[in-house]
């Protein structure tokens, strides 16, 4: 950790925060380490991600709450990925789904109307979805979109970060009318795919939260790691499945 908080150029600036916790509907608060970077380099953002540490435009944050710890950062394992039989058929029933990838920083008005129907039946609004949209888009050179299309018709973007050695999954959005599809699990898989085309070591999968279905299902990603206690260490293996 001494490199990332070392005061060198790098860093512009640190701040601690809490905020209501996003993920369990109690009191508890979430306690956020943030800051934002004068590098945009790849090697760099390879170091924030190995410390726990994800990006939401050009702010790089890990959660550092002193009395939960719920959200755990996983990454798989990209050279000795393997599939289960369930995302074999997953990946069977959308093989007529095709798929883009572009620069990120194109937000088309398919890609809005689109986040728009995926956010208001998440969260029950479409407020704020220009602003959430950018700030996933936008604020890392290498971020790229992968568009998936059925029919030629807009049906999922995934939001990722290349870095030299691993890919960053920010954001996916999608038409929850598929829901049959397992487009959720389709577009992770598609990502892992993408890190091993490009000879990646990690893929990131953000947040494993053990006690919520809509965050544990990462661990199926075969093999991982979970960062606790400031080290990486093997969750899910090949072997325990």
């Amino acid at each position: 950790m001494s490199e990332i908080y070392n005061p060198t150029k790098n860093i512009k600036s640190i701040k601690t925060f809490s905020e209501q916790c996003p993920y369990f509907d109690d009191t508890r608060l979430s306690t956020i380490e943030a800051f934002t970077a004068h590098s945009r380099s790849i090697s760099w953002y390879d170091k924030y991600l190995a410390l726990g540490f994800r990006r939401v435009a050009d702010i790089y944050y890990r959660n550092i709450c002193e009395n939960c710890k719920e959200c755990i950062p996983l990454r798989v394992l990209v050279g000795d990925f393997v599939l289960t039989q369930s995302q074999k058929k997953t990946l069977k029933k959308n093989e007529d789904i095709v798929v883009l990838i572009k620069d990120s920083h194109e937000i088309k008005e398919e890609n809005i109307n689109l986040y728009k129907k995926y956010i208001k039946k998440h969260n029950g609004s479409e407020s704020g979805a220009l602003d959430d949209l950018s700030s996933m888009h936008l604020g890392y050179a290498n971020s790229r979109a992968m568009e998936y299309y059925l029919d030629n018709i807009l049906v999922a973007v995934s939001i990722i970060d290349e870095t030299e050695h691993a890919i960053s999954s920010v954001y996916c959005y999608y038409d929850y009318s598929l829901d049959k599809n397992r487009l959720g699990i389709f577009t992770m898989l598609k990502e892992i795919e993408f890190a091993r085309n490009t000879g990646k070591q990690y893929c990131y999968l953000g947040f494993y939260i053990e006690k919520l279905s809509s965050m544990n299902y990462k661990s199926c990603f075969i093999p991982n790691e979970i960062f606790v206690q400031n080290e990486w260490v093997l969750y899910n293996s090949i072997n325990k499945k």
